[in-house]
């Protein structure tokens, strides 16, 4: 009885299969003989057609894409259904000649600049300009501003590079934005140029070089460093804010001594 019912199950799904193969077949051969207009491919996803590469839908038709000169067929099934070679941008309807200028080169960006200046050479509108290079300066990266900076140790003025008369105690700096040079470590600006800094007794140059901290076991008071007063059953803390000193376990901290609360 069990063996009857297992056969019956199993001839039921190879009905159930036979009849969705046919189906199946059914539907691809009705796809396939789904009507076409010319120059028309079957999608490979889904139902329906796409125009062949190279042609453009209208309506229910396929139109052959007027392919400018410098141009070429696209795989994209939207916009024009062409791009420019490259050296060429789309106006006009067509791809038009990028005009560069002596000096210059394409960089192949579609949109924004097309080209850029060779080195030397400054970009000005439509021209690439050399550059006027002074003395003690070397050409920058950028093609659009001046395209050059001054040396190390040299600052600009009015298109030229001057020397930085440097102070003592103080060193030339890259920056073109600042007097060009800066103290050295243990100094600090001052009105004339570089004035020491002064440490106070207890105390050591901090690692900036224009400051100054208490050594462990005193804390700052104004401008000077006073010894920690430590109470009884604590011990020095390595912080340099609070009291500079920890009680130590189990005593607990009230006002300026530690207390054992146990």
């Amino acid at each position: 009885m069990r063996t009857g019912r297992t056969s019956d199950l199993l001839l039921g799904l190879t009905l159930c299969a036979s009849l969705t193969g046919e189906m199946l077949d059914a539907s691809q051969a009705e796809a396939a003989d789904v009507p076409r207009p010319a120059n028309s491919v079957v999608r490979s996803y889904g139902d329906g057609w796409d125009c062949a590469p190279g042609f453009r839908q209208v309506e229910e038709r396929c139109e052959k894409i007027k392919l400018p000169t410098n141009g070429y067929y696209t795989d994209s099934p939207f916009g024009a259904g062409w791009d420019c070679e490259h050296g060429y941008r789309v106006g006009g309807g067509g791809c038009v000649e990028i005009t560069v200028p002596e000096h210059g080169f394409l960089n192949g960006a579609r949109y924004g600049d097309e080209w850029y200046c060779e080195r030397g050479y400054r970009k000005s509108r439509d021209n690439c300009f050399a550059i006027d290079l002074p003395e003690n300066a070397y050409l920058s990266a950028s093609s659009y501003t001046k395209g050059w900076d001054c040396e190390r140790g040299f600052r600009e003025v009015e298109n030229k590079c001057v020397a930085i008369i440097i102070p003592p105690n103080a060193h030339a700096i890259d920056s073109a934005y600042t007097s060009g040079w800066d103290c050295n470590r243990g100094f600090v600006n001052g009105r004339t140029g570089c004035d020491a800094l002064k440490v106070p007794p207890a105390a050591h140059l901090a690692p900036s070089g224009t400051e100054w901290q208490c050594n462990r076991g005193f804390r700052q008071h104004g401008q000077e460093c006073a010894a920690v007063a430590l109470p009884a059953n604590a011990f020095l803390s390595d912080t340099n804010v609070g009291r500079g000193w920890e009680c130590k376990r189990p005593y607990r901290q009230r006002r300026d001594t530690c207390v054992n609360t146990n």
